[in-house]
């Protein structure tokens, strides 16, 4: 119990919102890297000892951007939406995979709504994903 009440609510106090983090990223650490994918090269057929048969993804090695190229790309889609006309208040369905086009097209609606549409535990989530990758 003592070590729970020793845990953060928030990594550092200048991380209010989610419009934050890009930024924050971008100073700190331009050319980090982040954001690895791995590529499906294969799928293959893997029996198990109970015989039923399950796909197994044969994958190439992890593939990063940095810092940079991720907020470029988050002020690429921003600018994208607000070409089609999103404005604050406006609401947004991001259904996908969870890949990295999903973190950047939210944090491109957050930042250009200025909304906290996602509410706080979503905050929190994207916090520790992208300052722990």
């Amino acid at each position: 119990l003592q070590l729970l009440h020793q845990l953060k609510s928030q990594p550092e106090d200048e991380l209010e919102t989610l419009a934050v983090i890009p930024d924050l990223c971008l100073q700190r650490h331009p050319n980090k890297q982040t954001l690895g994918v791995r590529q499906i090269l294969d799928v293959e057929d893997e029996t198990q000892p109970n015989g039923k048969v399950y796909k197994k993804f044969v994958l190439g090695e992890y593939e990063f951007t940095t810092y940079v190229e991720a907020c470029n790309r988050i002020s690429s889609i921003g600018r994208g939406l607000l070409s089609l006309g999103l404005k604050p208040g406006d609401k947004i369905l991001i259904y996908a995979e969870t890949r990295p086009e999903w973190l950047l097209t939210a944090f491109a609606v957050v930042l250009n709504t200025r909304l906290n549409a996602f509410g706080d535990i979503l905050n929190k989530l994207f916090r520790f994903i992208f300052l722990n990758l």
